[in-house]
């Protein structure tokens, strides 16, 4: 199964041993990322670390471990799908804009995130956490 990830579940993951972790993990699901995203988590990695109480080495292994089979969408092959999305989330959330482009952008079957902006949209399968659990029969 091949996702686009939100930033939000990548964090989650970071932050503590949890599903989200472990899902991340699984190697039934490929995991692509556009690349502005990456830059996101490095930007705020100070302020994560101390919130998941790692070591910056701790965390940077943490970063390289969720992120080594992820695959990076580049900004070229999301940009001309930025104005559709945009008109679907724009007004909601701006920040999500690039994941929902990145779903248009290269074949996938949806995209994960807990956010609940995402769900005014139709036409990408949206995935929460809770929803892939029962499909990858994790969750009752």
């Amino acid at each position: 199964m091949r996702l686009i990830l939100d930033t939000s579940v990548l964090i989650a993951g970071l932050l503590k041993d949890s599903t989200v972790r472990r899902l991340l993990l699984d190697p039934a699901l490929q995991l692509c990322l556009p690349e502005h995203a990456l830059e996101e988590v490095h930007r705020h990695a100070p302020l994560m670390r101390r919130r998941a109480r790692l070591s910056p080495h701790a965390f940077d292994l943490l970063v390289v471990l969720l992120t080594a089979q992820v695959e990076v969408i580049p900004a070229a092959t999301v940009r001309p799908w930025l104005s559709k999305a945009h008109r679907l989330l724009g007004a909601r959330d701006p920040d999500d804009v690039p994941f929902l482009a990145a779903a248009y952008a290269v074949p996938c079957d949806g995209l994960w995130s807990d956010d609940a902006d995402f769900q005014v949209v139709h036409d990408v399968p949206i995935w929460t956490t809770s929803r892939l659990l029962k499909h990858l029969g994790f969750a009752s």
